[in-house]
């Protein structure tokens, strides 16, 4: 899912070694380090989800299938690419997640690491990147946090030999312990890992409030994320609002109020900082 860390993590892998791309996506609005994606793996996505209808930013709550023949040699001819390397590979695009089945299907060997947010974390910073989606329906960035990671934690039950799930808390808590489990899951060989992450580019912390909003409006991403960081083995602390239910039919009116208040501090802030 977007705005999860998963930037961070690919850095880190890339910087031990792994090769993520040649041709990677930098700097951008709300990713002053870099996204680390492979620009080929994203357009590939891009062009799929507008062959659908669909935004080519991938706010969607479904699974999506490959539409054409044509897009489906493209992707043969990526993977062609990267395989002709004779050296361990990976990709970083938070649209996969979507094309989960197809790329299965096609990559069948492939080794999937999950990383994910909670919903309020991503949902905020979403709103302080400025989406205008969000701008006009706060509320439906929930619904995407949702859908994605729903479709991971499906993804997971049907191939879980293949699969690894960490919380981007993990991976900023104790990076090596995430290399060991990958290197012990995949028997993946992986370098030592290097400390990139730097607090000022990344919004992390306790959020009562937002937790509760989330409780109130979608109560089903709260059981889904308590689920996913029980499969991923999170102990880190929890707002208290998680656990508890709030009846009030104003929260999505609040939820509104919290995106404008998120993206009114973006505007002061620099474009570029955290995430």
């Amino acid at each position: 899912m977007h705005r999860s860390g998963t930037s961070l993590t690919a850095s880190l892998f890339a910087h031990a070694g792994l090769h993520v791309g040649d041709d990677l996506l930098g700097s951008h609005n709300g990713n002053s380090l870099g996204h680390y994606e492979d620009i080929g793996f994203l357009r590939f996505h891009e062009r799929a989800l507008v062959a659908l209808g669909l935004g080519s930013e991938g706010y969607t709550t479904r699974s999506c299938p490959v539409a054409t023949p044509q897009l489906q040699r493209t992707a043969r001819r990526l993977v062609a690419q990267r395989l002709a390397s004779r050296r361990p590979w990976g990709w970083k695009e938070p649209r996969t997640v979507l094309f989960l089945d197809f790329w299965r299907q096609l990559l069948p060997e492939a080794r999937y690491l999950f990383v994910f947010r909670s919903p309020w974390e991503v949902a905020d910073s979403l709103y302080r990147r400025g989406d205008p989606l969000f701008a006009a329906d706060p509320v439906f960035a929930l619904h995407v946090w949702q859908g994605y990671n729903r479709l991971i934690v499906d993804f997971m039950r049907a191939h879980p030999a293949c699969c690894l799930l960490v919380e981007i808390g993990q991976v900023i808590d104790d990076p090596a312990a995430v290399f060991a489990a990958v290197e012990s899951r995949f028997d993946l060989p992986v370098g030592d890992v290097r400390p990139l992450y730097r607090e000022e580019h990344f919004v992390r912390g306790a959020r009562g409030t937002e937790a509760a909003l989330v409780r109130a409006v979608l109560p089903e991403a709260c059981e889904l994320y308590l689920e996913m960081r029980r499969i991923a083995g999170s102990t880190s602390a929890l707002p208290v609002a998680v656990g508890i239910h709030r009846a009030d039919g104003d929260a999505e009116d609040d939820v509104r109020v919290w995106a404008r208040r998120s993206r009114a501090v973006a505007l002061v802030r620099p474009r570029s900082a955290a995430a």
